[in-house]
């Protein structure tokens, strides 16, 4: 991770989760992909980042499962943060793969910053 958002050594209330794309053909436990999502959790909630160019990582054939994944998301995040946040840090089937789950320090700076291309998701 670069930036000022750093692992968290003990003490920390702030968990990240980042997700992965796979492109048709890629496996499971291979290096590619992309970080398409973040999900961010701390005390005030859960916060979604998307990538930016997300329709330019996604294959044709996987357009809509994805637009209709993030748009479930950001509905269920409302009333189910705990449940989606789960959901990511377990995903292993299927284009979409957690990449990470961990603690991360809490700092002044936006995750974006750490994550340019990242942007929030709005609820």
């Amino acid at each position: 991770m670069t930036g000022i958002w750093q692992e968290a050594t003990s003490g920390s209330n702030v968990q990240l989760c980042t997700v992965k794309y796979l492109r048709p053909g890629a496996m499971i436990d291979s290096t590619e992909g992309v970080v398409i999502l973040l999900a961010l959790k701390d005390g005030a909630g859960l916060k979604l980042y998307a990538h930016s160019a997300l329709r330019q990582q996604i294959s044709d054939r996987d357009q809509g499962y994805i637009e209709d994944l993030l748009k479930d998301l950001t509905e269920r995040v409302k009333a189910f943060p705990e449940d989606v946040f789960r959901q990511l840090a377990s995903l292993s089937v299927g284009p979409v793969i957690t990449d990470e789950v961990r603690w991360i320090e809490e700092c002044a700076s936006p995750i974006e910053d750490s994550y340019p291309d990242l942007c929030l998701c709005s609820h």
